[in-house]
């Protein structure tokens, strides 16, 4: 996410070669909050993630306080969160986090379709995605691939879109043995509606650590996966986040909210203290378990806008996320979409020459 008080560059567009498709509108009615926001429950954990356009970094640092509370998450949910970058020319635009919600086999590799937001990508000409901790993705080292296609989100009301992407990258078989080998093993994402409060914010962008007074001072560290659990204050409600991006794009789309809170409330130092999330983190998922259901984990919110200063998150300090479910449409269309027949071919012929060198250079 970003800072309302951001001062970026004038917006680049896109190069002619980057294949970059805008969303077709959602049709999406437009009205007031229909409901009453419903109160906070009680929340599990402690941990700042994030949302803002990543603009620094500095000396890594040691583990933010989580008392404990960090969410449990398989490791192939965990795996399926990755580092974004958008990259213009020679220069890294800015990192962020994503989430890989399908994967389409096709001959010679994989497809995955990586959920974002718009903010992080859609300023760029090329994309890159990275598993695991590291730095700014540029897809030339171990475990990073440059993303293919890029798709903006879809235009809700006016020159207004939702604050969320979608990349298409193509992984290859080196091997030739059909198995994903190239990355870890990862559990794609579904997106779907809230089915209660609980929720787990995750990404890769700055730290936190409680300080007084009742405040989380962060630390700039970004390509290092947290999470930690909070819980939506209007899941049930219709809320609209409306916001111009520094670079001009104004973003509107329907909202899910959290704030910060510290407990016990009438203490300090916190026994625990809810996730918030920051600069880096944007595009990460906010992940729910269907506990009485289906018993699976989803990806119900993408992080878009926070709210915070340079080195301190004071609790009450709200963010915002896109309701994933209500775009859920739009998001499954476009990753229908990846690859596209012309797009495949190409890059068909840039493999098999790949596949064809590894095999000369083990003769």
């Amino acid at each position: 996410m970003w800072r309302k008080s951001e001062v970026r560059a004038a917006e680049r567009q896109p190069a002619p070669s980057a294949l970059v498709r805008d969303g077709a509108s959602t049709g999406a009615k437009i009205q007031p909050d229909s409901k009453g926001c419903p109160c906070k429950r009680h929340s599990l954990l402690l941990r700042a993630t994030a949302v803002w356009f990543l603009v620094g970094l500095i000396q890594p640092a040691s583990p933010i306080a989580q008392y404990n509370m960090r969410a449990d998450l398989p490791a192939g949910v965990r795996n399926a969160i990755v580092r974004v970058s958008g990259i213009t020319g020679s220069e890294i635009d800015g990192g962020g986090s994503g989430t890989v919600i399908q994967i389409h086999p096709v001959a010679h590799g994989w497809w995955l379709c990586v959920l974002t937001a718009d903010h992080v990508v859609g300023f760029s000409e090329r994309w890159a995605i990275g598993f695991g901790n590291g730095g700014y993705a540029t897809g030339t080292r171990t475990g990073e691939f440059t993303a293919n296609i890029m798709y903006r989100g879809p235009v809700t009301i006016g020159d207004a879109r939702a604050d969320i992407a979608l990349l298409g990258v193509f992984v290859a078989d080196m091997n030739g043995n059909g198995q994903l080998d190239e990355i870890p093993e990862i559990t794609p994402l579904s997106v779907a509606e809230p089915p209660h409060y609980y929720i787990v914010a995750a990404g890769y962008g700055w730290w936190g650590y409680p300080g007084d007074p009742r405040r989380y001072n962060t630390l700039q560290t970004y390509g290092l996966f947290e999470n930690g659990r909070n819980t939506w204050d209007n899941p049930d409600s219709v809320e609209y986040e409306d916001i111009t991006h520094p670079r001009g794009q104004r973003y509107f789309y329907q909202r899910l909210r959290a704030n910060l809170d510290f407990f016990p409330w009438w203490d300090w130092p916190p026994s625990e203290g809810e996730a918030m999330v920051l600069p880096g983190d944007s595009g990460g998922p906010t992940l729910q378990f269907d506990e009485y259901g289906t018993r699976r984990w989803f990806l119900t919110g993408v992080h878009s806008v926070g709210q915070g200063g340079e080195s301190f998150v004071q609790e009450g300090a709200m963010w915002a996320d896109v309701h994933a479910g209500h775009y859920q449409n739009w998001i499954n269309q476009a990753c229908d979409t990846i690859p596209e027949p012309g797009s495949l071919c190409a890059l068909a012929l840039g493999t098999l020459s790949l596949l064809v060198c590894r095999r000369r250079n083990r003769a």
